[in-house]
């Protein structure tokens, strides 16, 4: 179904619908398998939700073949607030998965210009800094975990920096690159296509300079025998023109 899509979007998608798999078996897992208290109701609403908005990111896309980079942005705009509520009804930044808010920030820098792996970036920032002030008092005091909490955070934002400047950069250049030997392959073709146009051109002025030098010979010695033919003094203006014609072959 996502063949004719845009493969940036058509990967996006993919990815997704498999975490969207593995979200559910894990909510599930954790609630009736481990036992573990938790909002298994909102869980699997917002889960339901973001399962509709794939089947409708699916349809949009379904016979786009390039699609264009605002909506690329806003697929992982969705991502990342979709992943935050998530987080959010499961232990916000105590949440061990707290750290897959780094994959917006990944697929952005690889995909989307400098101002929308900016953006991407913020956003998860943002997100992750939400979740750190929405955590309870009593989480944050227990057994003096604010400083590790605090860490964490310091720790996200220094990851998400490095991965949107380094990733980002490889990104800029590797496209630069394949420009770079796209205007080479274009520039040898062109080459090529001249050397053929210049030997196509040798052969046709090759096969026609002995038919026009002997069309030359006969007019010469027509017009010496019959110098008030009319019909041979015709011939002359055509023999001129595909001698300048061969002429023009030849330069």
């Amino acid at each position: 179904m996502l063949i004719k899509t845009d493969p940036a979007i058509s990967r996006l998608l993919m990815l997704r619908s498999g975490a969207i798999a593995v979200q559910l078996i894990a909510v599930l897992s954790v609630y009736f398998l481990l036992e573990h208290q938790i909002a298994l109701m909102p869980l699997l609403a917002v889960i339901t939700l973001e399962a509709v908005f794939q089947l409708a990111s699916i349809f949009a896309y379904r016979n786009v073949s390039q699609a264009k980079p605002v909506g690329m942005l806003m697929q992982l705009t969705a991502d990342v607030l979709f992943l935050t509520i998530l987080l959010s009804l499961s232990g916000g930044a105590t949440n061990a998965f707290v750290s897959l808010l780094l994959l917006p920030i990944m697929i952005a820098a690889i995909t989307l210009s400098a101002r929308g792996l900016a953006y991407i970036a913020v956003l998860a920032i943002a997100a992750y800094s939400m979740l750190l002030i929405k955590m309870p008092e009593h989480s944050m005091h227990q057994m003096n975990m604010s400083g590790h909490f605090i860490g964490m955070w310091v720790n996200f934002v220094i990851s998400a920096c490095v991965i949107a400047l380094v990733i980002g950069a490889m990104n800029r250049a590797l496209q630069q690159r394949e420009r770079t030997i796209a205007k080479v392959r274009e520039k040898q073709l062109r080459s090529e296509q001249l050397v053929t146009l210049d030997g196509a051109a040798a052969q046709i002025t090759h096969q026609l300079a002995t038919p026009i030098a002997n069309l030359q010979l006969l007019f010469e010695e027509l017009v010496e025998e019959y110098p008030n033919n009319e019909i041979i003094q015709q011939m002359q203006s055509p023999l001129l023109q595909c001698r300048t014609q061969l002429n023009d072959f030849r330069k």
